[in-house]
């Protein structure tokens, strides 16, 4: 699967599609009740993460992740005509671009120790653009 996904695959979209929570390190609490594969609640995460002090960690070069779709394709999620604008009404207004993952104030990066040729994945702080 890796050498498929590395040699066809290609990164889809620049937002927030996986997440790794630690139990107790976000604020649930100010959660909205989301339908998960509807649009919205995954920028809304990133961006109350952000908003909230909670470490978030951009891992796109450094990890893996493979999507896959059935014949709906990768949108079915917003297309589903009963309930996919549900997390955008609950939402309300908001902005988000401010949920892209390109706004964690950490990413991964492959590090190269030349002393002993190893390589490993390390966080770094990212350098925001404003």
């Amino acid at each position: 699967m890796t050498h498929v996904a590395r040699d066809r695959g290609m990164l889809y979209y620049k937002g927030a599609d996986y997440f790794f929570i630690a139990k107790n390190a976000f604020p649930w609490h100010s959660t909205p009740d989301f339908v998960i594969a509807r649009d919205g609640y995954d920028n809304f995460f990133v961006a109350h993460a952000i908003r909230n002090n909670v470490s978030v960690i951009d891992a796109t070069t450094t990890l893996l992740a493979v999507h896959q779709t059935d014949i709906e394709g990768n949108l079915a999620g917003g297309t589903n005509t009963v309930d996919r604008r549900f997390n955008k009404k609950l939402i309300g207004r908001f902005k988000y671009s401010r949920g892209h993952t390109r706004l964690a104030p950490y990413v991964t990066i492959v590090a190269r120790d030349e002393s002993d040729n190893t390589t490993s994945v390390a966080v770094q702080k990212r350098k925001l653009k404003r």
